[in-house]
């Protein structure tokens, strides 16, 4: 598993039964000067890249998937008004080729081609992303938005139809999330959403809205959960401010302790054969 530390400044692999900690993903000391500070929120891999986005500035970053060295920049912001733009990318996914890029800030979706041209925008004016915060998408491509609770008695997990541009439901108001942070549809075909505030990982039905259950909440050591991934063996991997919980047949087990590691906002966690 690869855990993006933010203000850290790194990228690292951990094992994702053991905890082990296995190196540096990307080698920060290759990134042109004005690219630094390296503030990596979220990874992921496409084929012999890895995608890295850059939380302070905006860029989409490529590293070269053997050596770790930065390759190119896949996207930028441009001073152009009407350009489209992601401030404070907190989720970057590989989806059917494609780098799908979350912008808390500008509260929109970026989704880009292989040389970084915009495709596509969710959450263009007046239809923002609520504070979006994490995302992915179901087999039968369905958008689902993980956000934060500005609207009262609004759902905090919306639901986009790309094919015709618009969010077409939502579901889990305020109570059953207090802040909707990571976001991922698990091999079930579920939604399950790290709660901020809320201190539980929970999964909701994708169709009905339903409340599945808890995997995780704060009796079982969780603090303040900000981003899950699957292993492939099935477990959970939950990064949390203390570090990484794997749980798995109900057990919890704390695999990486961010403190010895020396997890500075720790925002991103990716499993990248699962990309």
């Amino acid at each position: 598993m690869w855990i993006s530390n933010l203000q850290g400044g790194e990228v690292v692999a951990f094992d994702s039964v053991s905890g082990q900690r296995l190196g540096h993903v990307v080698d920060p000391l290759t990134l042109p000067e004005s690219l630094l500070p390296f503030r990596p929120s979220s990874t992921a891999l496409d084929g012999h890249r890895i995608i890295v986005s850059q939380y302070s500035t905006g860029e989409v970053l490529v590293f070269d998937g053997e050596t770790g060295a930065f390759d190119a920049v896949l996207f930028e912001n441009q001073p152009v008004s009407d350009a489209p733009r992601v401030e404070e990318p907190c989720m970057v996914r590989q989806i059917d080729g494609q780098t799908w890029v979350l912008g808390n800030d500008t509260r929109n979706l970026l989704i880009l081609d292989r040389h970084g041209g915009v495709v596509d925008e969710v959450g263009k004016s007046p239809l923002y992303l609520r504070d979006p915060h994490g995302f992915d998408v179901t087999p039968d491509g369905l958008l689902y938005v993980a956000l934060s609770p500005t609207h009262p008695g609004r759902g905090l997990i919306q639901i986009w139809d790309l094919n015709v541009g618009r969010p077409v439901g939502e579901f889990a108001p305020y109570g059953a999330l207090q802040e909707g942070t990571g976001l991922m549809v698990d091999r079930h075909k579920n939604i399950v959403v790290s709660d901020w505030f809320g201190n539980q990982v929970v999964t909701f039905d994708a169709h009905t809205g339903e409340h599945v259950g808890v995997w995780v909440d704060e009796a079982d050591g969780l603090d303040q959960p900000v981003a899950t991934a699957e292993a492939s063996d099935g477990a959970l991997l939950v990064l949390d401010r203390g570090g990484v919980l794997r749980v798995q047949d109900g057990a919890v087990q704390r695999i990486v302790s961010g403190h010895e590691e020396g997890f500075d906002w720790a925002r991103g966690i990716s499993v990248p054969s699962a990309n």
